[in-house]
């Protein structure tokens, strides 16, 4: 696994990545998150990818809070659905899931399709995601 610390995204979550290829599923496991800021205390979210199982899973606190599931036929990719489980709604968790998915998948030589209407309402509003899927950017 391959382990990122972000920095605080806005939603008052931080959130490291873990990307669990299989290149690198032999090696062990790491995981480390930021520590919150102030007063309050905040969950840490985490966003693993699981290439075997064409998804990649946020984690708030330790807990599964939300799943974006693809598909892969050769050289693309199809992302076909985004969940967040019912606690976790209404906190702007789907976009933290969707933004680190999408950003790890710019790292990798794939093309890339939304099937998803929360992915595609992610994309409307950050209009910077929409050359990854292949959409006409604003001049």
């Amino acid at each position: 696994m391959t382990n990122h610390v972000l920095e605080p995204d806005g939603t008052g979550f931080y959130l490291s990545i873990d990307s669990a290829d299989s290149e690198t599923s032999d090696q062990a496991a790491s995981s480390s998150t930021a520590p919150a800021a102030g007063p309050r205390e905040t969950p840490a979210a985490t966003v693993t990818h699981h290439a075997d199982e064409e998804s990649y899973e946020l984690l708030v606190g330790g807990q599964r809070a939300g799943i974006l599931v693809y598909h892969v036929i050769g050289s693309h990719l199809s992302i076909t659905h985004t969940v967040i489980d019912q606690p976790y709604r209404g906190k702007g968790l789907s976009w933290v899931l969707i933004r680190h998915a999408l950003d790890d998948l710019r790292t990798r030589s794939v093309t890339v399709s939304n099937y998803c209407a929360v992915v595609h309402q992610f994309v409307k509003n950050n209009p910077e995601y929409g050359e990854l899927l292949g959409l006409p950017q604003s001049a």
